[in-house]
């Protein structure tokens, strides 16, 4: 990096979609305005579903027709997903006296959460990543990690905004809390979908794990990246010095 680019800055995420979604779809989408002007956004399904249909009528799931097929859920999973495209707050300057070779050299090396990283990464090397590799919590009990909440609402704001029940709120509340599957979930689905946005279309990306959450860890990358972008698992025999491909 050179040392005139000393600092990256966020996007609001959201409001990228939002425009995609307003440029090429605006029939879809409704914006509503409360007395205060905050504006609020619904996405109808059936028109944005037409313009891949020809416009013809097709059927969309809703609360009362059952749903078929398989899908992967847990409580914090909305949670999640508002919590990898919700703007931070971060700033990230160049520490030029902890630098070497800043003008001769493009490695980097950057130090923080690494959410908020991946977020400001995200303004400059959108799409542009080749290889990612990551060494997250195995969730063996012994980690020490916690999901953040990084929510100003209250609970039952909260509740409101992703559709719980109330029976939820306090399994919300404790569950980031601990290190159960949900929370080790939530917490990788925030982090992967950002990772994914940095990844060149022909880019790979490395995750090391164990037996804890090896299953839990290929559902959400299939649901992430898709299924068919799955290559392969390394199996470390650890004390062996060896590496099995399978």
């Amino acid at each position: 990096m050179s040392a005139n680019k000393s600092k990256f800055t966020q996007t609001n995420l959201k409001e990228d979609k939002l425009k995609i979604l307003q440029t090429y779809f605006p029939e879809s989408i409704l914006v509503t305005e409360d007395e205060n002007g905050n504006k609020s956004y619904e996405i109808d399904s059936l028109k944005l579903q037409s313009f891949f249909n020809n416009g013809e009528s097709v059927l969309v799931n809703t609360p009362d027709t059952p749903k078929d097929g398989y899908e992967l859920s847990w409580v914090g999973k909305k949670f999640a997903y508002q919590d990898a495209f919700q703007t931070g707050e971060k700033v990230l300057k160049l520490e030029k006296n902890q630098s070497k070779n800043i003008d001769n050299t493009d490695n980097l090396v950057l130090i923080g959460d690494n959410i908020d990283v991946l977020k400001l990464l995200r303004q400059n090397y959108h799409n542009s990543i080749k290889c990612i590799y990551i060494d997250p919590p195995y969730n063996t009990g012994n980690d020490e990690f916690t999901y953040k909440d990084r929510f100003k609402e209250t609970d039952d704001d909260i509740c409101e905004q992703l559709g719980y029940d109330d029976k939820y709120k306090d399994l919300i509340k404790n569950m980031y809390s601990t290190s159960t599957h949900s929370a080790w979930m939530s917490f990788m689905l925030s982090r992967l979908l950002l990772a994914k946005e940095l990844l060149k279309d022909d880019g790979v990306i490395f995750i090391s794990i164990d037996d804890n959450e090896q299953a839990q860890l290929k559902l959400l990358c299939d649901e992430v990246f898709g299924e068919s972008n799955f290559i392969t698992n390394f199996l470390w025999l650890h004390g062996k010095g060896k590496r099995i491909n399978k």
